[in-house]
């Protein structure tokens, strides 16, 4: 449970980090910037900027997920292990 909880703690705080999300809107703004500036008749370049902001996207919801899990995950652990003690005092 230790491992998990410790997970759970780090990925938080990497998710919560200034940087990271300065990472995230930094890069996804970038990518609008190329968009916008990209002529109309450049069709490859337009979908290689929509497959990295759709990559983005898709990576930062998934990152996002995981993190959610990995408390869900500690919190069902420390309930359980919450119940376990409570039943041990009545163990005869």
């Amino acid at each position: 449970m230790d491992k998990i909880a410790e997970d759970a703690r780090y990925a938080k705080e990497i998710l919560n980090n200034p940087l990271c999300k300065r990472f995230f809107e930094e890069f996804r703004n970038i990518l609008f910037q190329e968009f916008e500036r990209s002529q109309q008749k450049e069709k490859e370049e337009r979908e290689r900027i929509y497959i990295y902001l759709y990559f983005l996207n898709k990576f930062q919801v998934f990152f996002e997920a995981f993190v959610k899990n990995q408390e869900i995950t500690r919190k069902s652990l420390e309930e359980i292990e919450l119940k376990k003690k409570f039943l041990d005092k009545f163990k005869f």
